[in-house]
């Protein structure tokens, strides 16, 4: 099964944004100023946060997956199975605390 049935340009922004920086944290760049900028944007005073809190989720998945993961270079428009399941991650994370907000716990 090939690994780049999805494209980048399928992707909603969030999703493009996390891949963006999955990426850019792969090769090194995760201290970017265009990626801190960019979450800035998109998360306003929690922008910095978020980062940090993204950049720690694929760091301990990187360090304790058994392989590693499977990341495009910069700029490639196929996006991985594993680029995917991280984007899932997040918005299984971003479900679970709607849900427990709505709950009020």
């Amino acid at each position: 099964m090939p690994d780049d049935d999805e494209t980048i340009q399928a992707l909603s922004r969030p999703e493009h944004l996390l891949v963006w920086a999955l990426r850019a944290i792969a090769v090194g760049r995760g201290d970017c100023p265009l990626v801190a900028q960019t979450f800035a944007k998109a998360c306003g005073p929690m922008g910095g946060h978020a980062l940090q809190a993204y950049f720690t989720l694929i760091k301990f998945i990187g360090m304790t997956g058994r392989r590693r993961l499977r990341v495009h270079t910069p700029g490639c428009p196929c996006v991985s199975t594993d680029e995917t399941a991280i984007v899932g991650i997040v918005a299984a994370a971003q479900e679970s605390i709607r849900l427990q907000t709505q709950s009020g716990y």
